[in-house]
């Protein structure tokens, strides 16, 4: 079969043709489109650059200071990109307040984290964090009961095992001359209260001299960068994660890290506790967060599911370790740190701690600390300081 040239110039300029029309969509959905949404509501911000959507200021001034030089400069409502989607600083507290408590019910919906560590990328449960619409809803309806006071106080014997035994390791190291890594020593208690509390693990892992399988796993997703930890498959969302295709390149890279396996681990082994948990029914009398869950409503007024399937619940777990591990060791750390370095404000709250309990000689662990002021005082000026996040 022969072609003529003035045919085969017709194609070859037909498939250019068709090359430049996709190239110009795609520059028109990915480029251009996605940069005009302030522009069409009047917000005000910097303009965006190609890509990656910060200016040369993010560099400037860093992620910390980069959102306050942003107000400064542009006023108390104003916007900027990362990579293309929008966000919107507000700083204005009437127009907060109209958003996260008057109209709260239009806002349910956060900056979705994917779920990069799971095997199945697909699947439909979501944590608290990821959770949207009705979805969310149902989460929070069921999970707020459980921290209400009195839940609270109901887990306040597991947790004061776990303060007993950090009293008496503080009090060996009080009687000697070594010097003692108090965020190593404040990290395990933390994490075996976590595991206590959220996960139905009871196991002394402040004393211990080996970290038992579901600590070492629970600790892996808090890895090194050498170790491809979770926090650090963070870091690169940061960037990636604002692209159509990126949640699949994450999901993968994710997978092959440490923390996936420390996630399949912990994912697997409270899944297991919670079946038998459901098998014990209510022969089980630990009043654990994981319990509470369990024992959530199943259904409200209406008649609609209303609680935790299984994954939920182990989902929700993980989550509370991912938001309190980390967070509360470092500020533990932080507030022995800065009392050692001033002893007049440790002796004060030393004080301070003793008249409330003289005064209350049967009040609870729980009840002094959400009444004794000045450790009030004391904690939210270390995290002042030294905050746990951005």
């Amino acid at each position: 079969m022969e072609y003529s040239w003035s045919s085969l110039h017709s194609a070859s300029t037909l498939i250019i043709v068709l090359i430049i029309l996709v190239l110009a969509y795609l520059w028109y959905s990915y480029a251009y489109a996605p940069y005009q949404i302030f522009k069409r509501h009047g917000i005000p911000g910097p303009t965006p650059t190609l890509l990656d959507g910060y200016t040369k200021e993010y560099s400037t001034f860093g992620p910390n200071k980069y959102e306050k030089h942003l107000i400064e400069k542009y006023g108390s409502v104003c916007g900027f990109y990362s990579g293309t989607k929008p966000f919107v600083i507000i700083s204005d507290l009437e127009m907060l307040k109209e958003v996260f408590v008057k109209q709260f019910d239009n806002f349910v919906n956060r900056d979705a984290f994917p779920a990069l560590l799971r095997k199945d990328r697909s699947s439909k449960v979501r944590g608290i964090l990821q959770a949207r619409d009705d979805t969310w809803r149902r989460a929070r309806t069921t999970l707020t009961p459980t921290f209400s006071a009195l839940k609270m106080k109901q887990m306040e014997p597991l947790i004061a095992e776990s303060v007993g035994r950090l009293v008496g390791i503080i009090g060996k190291h009080a009687g000697g001359d070594n010097s003692v890594d108090v965020h190593k020593m404040f990290g395990k208690y933390t994490m075996e209260v976590i595991l206590t509390s959220a996960f139905g693990r009871y196991k002394d892992i402040q004393n211990a001299t080996e970290d038992d399988s579901l600590t070492v796993a629970a600790a892996s997703i808090f890895g090194s960068a050498k170790d491809g930890s979770f926090l650090d498959a963070m870091v690169l969302r940061k960037w990636l994660s604002l692209y159509p295709w990126s949640e699949f390149l994450l999901h993968f890279l994710a997978r092959r890290s440490t923390a996936a396996k420390g996630w399949d681990y912990l994912h697997n082994a409270s899944m297991q506790l919670v079946k038998q948990r459901r098998e014990q029914g209510n022969s089980n009398q630990r009043r654990d967060l994981l319990q509470l869950m369990l024992e959530a409503h199943k259904e409200d007024v209406t008649g609609r599911e209303k609680g935790l399937s299984d994954e939920e619940i182990v989902t929700h777990g993980v989550i509370f370790l991912l938001a309190g591990y980390e967070t509360t060791s470092n500020a533990l750390a932080y507030c022995a740190y800065l009392l050692a370095l001033h002893p007049n404000i440790q002796e004060k709250l030393i004080e301070k701690i003793t008249d409330y309990l003289k005064e209350n000689p049967n009040g609870s662990m729980y009840d002094a600390a959400q009444n004794i002021e000045y450790l009030d005082m004391v904690l939210n000026e270390t995290l002042r300081i030294y905050p746990p996040a951005p």
